[in-house]
């Protein structure tokens, strides 16, 4: 399996992609389901689903997207938040085109293609950040 960095794009892309799908309609979704397929073997495909599950709960804890609860192996209600919904329009520096991410990632999602997309994914979440420090500044009269 690649680096945990690495995986955590690839599992953030495809969270995405199935999230925009069904915009604005929240989700359930198993941590399994984010697993990459090229992932072989019992042990490595439970330790990749585990990383996803952190991979969820990250997103949720910095803002991205938001969910009900989570038992055992399933997140309930999970949606793409306010925050994530601007980072995902903005359009990414590190691809080219006019596309924005929320495009990009669709677009690979209904194709069933999520390899590549993952590179946006710190684009992405640098977006999220630098709108929510303008957000903090507007806040303090900055």
């Amino acid at each position: 399996m690649e680096d945990n960095t690495e995986y955590f794009n690839q599992v953030a892309a495809a969270l995405f992609g199935r999230l925009l799908m069904d915009f604005p309609k929240p989700i359930d979704i198993k941590p399994t389901d984010l697993v990459p397929k090229k992932i072989n073997g019992q042990k490595e495909h439970w330790e990749a689903a585990d990383l996803a599950g952190h991979a969820i709960t990250w997103l949720k804890r910095y803002g991205y997207i938001d969910f009900e609860n989570s038992l055992d192996d399933k997140f309930f209600d999970v949606i793409i938040s306010e925050k994530g919904l601007t980072a995902l329009n903005a359009t990414p520096s590190s691809i080219d085109g006019k596309k924005s991410a929320a495009e990009q990632i669709k677009e690979a999602a209904k194709k069933g293609a999520l390899g590549g997309v993952e590179k946006l994914v710190p684009d992405i979440i640098k977006h999220g950040t630098s709108f929510a420090f303008a957000a903090i500044r507007a806040a303090a009269g900055v």
